[in-house]
């Protein structure tokens, strides 16, 4: 089974899909890529809305997609969110943005050098928090921190790292993307997609890439560790495949 792990298909929701015409383009060529599975990450900024809004909001985007998807040969569509990560996020019960069925989060760091204080914080939340941490686009912080910040994001043995299709695009990212796989300090694929233009799914890219430079046993991997994820298997056993 392949998923999709990060995408913004929800309709009129953030910076992804602007329609629901939209949102069955992104959905029929996820279809088309192999995709049985689409994990619908929208944005979550808790300084813009409150997690019961968010939570809200996002089904009501979700009831309209599913009406209007019903009978088509698309992916299934699980709900999660794309978690910016926040200072009093460790304090906070968010049951409701993990991947739909599992304590798996999918945190986006900022994008600015974290200051000391910040990093502690996210130190702290990481090693005491129920959930399972799913880091997004890990590879994209490799051009907005220094080394030893980026090593200290990419240091912790009880989360997940994710890696963009798109980012096998861009000369610097993929060379570092294909660098993290090598050392098995990524373990999950998506594709970001927002659209149909200028950022749509674009694994089949990605894949050749990979498959070419590195071989197909990545790419199997990263589609098993996906079946663990869902079935929210422990971290330990997913760093085990």
């Amino acid at each position: 089974m392949k998923t999709d792990f990060h995408c913004h298909v929800l309709p009129e929701f953030d910076d992804g899909a602007k329609s629901i015409d939209e949102s069955i383009a992104i959905l029929k060529e996820q279809k088309q890529q192999g995709f049985d599975t689409v994990v619908a990450t929208s944005h979550f900024y808790r300084n813009k809305e409150t997690y019961e809004q968010f939570v809200l909001r996002r089904q009501k985007a979700y009831h309209k997609l599913e009406s209007a998807v019903s009978g088509l040969d698309i992916p299934d569509i699980v709900l999660g969110a794309e978690v910016l990560f926040y200072s009093s996020i460790i304090d906070d019960e968010v049951d409701g943005l993990c991947i739909s069925g599992t304590k798996f989060l999918l945190l986006e760091m900022p994008f600015y050098s974290l200051s000391k204080p910040e990093l502690n914080l996210l130190i702290d939340f990481i090693e005491s928090t129920e959930y399972k941490i799913i880091f997004a686009h890990i590879e994209r912080y490799s051009k907005l921190y220094d080394k030893e910040l980026y090593e200290s994001v990419l240091s912790f043995d009880n989360a997940l790292y994710q890696v963009n299709c798109d980012s096998f695009g861009d000369r610097v990212l993929r060379k570092v993307a294909l660098k993290l796989i090598k050392q098995g300090r990524v373990h999950i694929i998506g594709t970001d997609a927002h659209n149909m233009t200028s950022r749509p799914p674009l694994y089949n890219d990605a894949a050749a890439i990979i498959n070419k430079k590195l071989g197909s046993e990545y790419l199997d991997a990263f589609h098993m560790r996906g079946e663990a994820v869902l079935a929210d298997k422990s971290i330990s056993k997913i760093l085990s495949i």
